[in-house]
């Protein structure tokens, strides 16, 4: 969805507004369109280690303005409840009977709509541009397998297969065509249970979604992959673990007590103190352990 400005020889990515997908007729007919970004998530209001866990767990849509600059759009103020309803339930019943009325409200949009402004009628015109969250529930909105593990086609954006996941060098594949998306989709609706779920694991796919229904916006290119669980929780909190065992206890580099003397003095500058790291335990470069660290403090 990124699109590379070169300046000085440096591929600079701002925001959606540098995207190719701000390229299309929608947006070069309406520049001022109002461009929606739809957030999904869960979370459990019971102890998560107790025996309750996951019976009344929730899931959470909020919606944001991205017309407002990109430091103010996600603050607690700008960020819009859309809808809550337990996982379980939208496990079946799926997200189209919740999520109805936003659906109808983007099609208005799209081809515009009047507001009163200050007693002064207006027209706007908008649409939703991307929909962001964690992997399980990004595939789950999309209609794409939410267990990535059970599909030969884990990826919701491009056709890399199970098998080459593993594979250490770099590979190029081809992108999701969405007109084959909406054509795999309609296909598993015909079809046998028994082959519904052969294709369904073939494809990735579980069913459409609806987000299909939704002038411009396009289910293979624009639901973002999410940076802060699959790295700065994941990959990168594991690099970490592994480079501070490598250079403290193999190499003797430093010591453990010199790194968190770096990590306490170090001048983080006053928008990243409240995220700066905590001192680390000597367990923390054990493989057994959880690196206790946060997105914001990996970071």
């Amino acid at each position: 969805m990124a699109h590379a400005k070169d300046r000085d020889s440096q591929f600079e990515f701002g925001d959606f507004t540098d995207g190719t997908y701000m390229e299309r007729d929608f947006f070069i007919c309406h520049p001022e369109a109002l461009r929606f970004c739809l957030y999904c998530d869960d979370f459990e209001v019971a102890n998560p280690i107790g025996s309750h866990k996951k019976k009344h767990k929730l899931t959470i849509m909020y919606w944001s303005l991205l017309n407002i600059e990109p430091e103010f759009r996600f603050k607690l103020q700008c960020t819009q409840l859309l809808a809550v309803a337990k996982t379980s339930d939208i496990k079946k019943f799926g997200f189209e009977p919740l999520l109805k009325d936003f659906v109808s409200s983007m099609k208005k949009l799209h081809g515009g709509y009047e507001l009163m402004i200050d007693g002064k009628s207006e027209l706007f015109y908008g649409t939703l541009l991307c929909v962001v969250g964690d992997t399980p529930a990004a595939q789950m909105l999309g209609g794409f397998k939410e267990g990535v593990g059970f599909a030969e086609k884990p990826c919701r954006t491009c056709e890399i297969s199970r098998d080459d996941l593993s594979r250490s060098e770099a590979l190029t594949f081809p992108l999701r065509s969405e007109l084959e998306h909406r054509d795999r989709c309609e296909n598993l609706s015909s079809l046998s249970r028994a082959s519904q779920q052969y294709w369904s694991k073939k494809y990735g796919v579980v069913s459409a979604s609806f987000l299909l229904d939704i002038p411009d916006f396009t289910v293979t290119k624009c639901i973002l992959h999410d940076p802060m669980h699959v790295l700065l929780e994941g990959i990168v909190k594991m690099e970490l673990q592994l480079l501070l065992e490598h250079f403290i206890d193999k190499q003797k580099y430093f010591t453990l007590k010199d790194m968190n003397r770096v990590i306490l003095n170090f001048d983080y500058g006053p928008d990243r103190m409240q995220d700066k790291p905590q001192p680390l335990e000597r367990k923390s470069l054990d493989r057994k352990h959880v690196f206790p660290m946060t997105a914001v403090e990996t970071l």
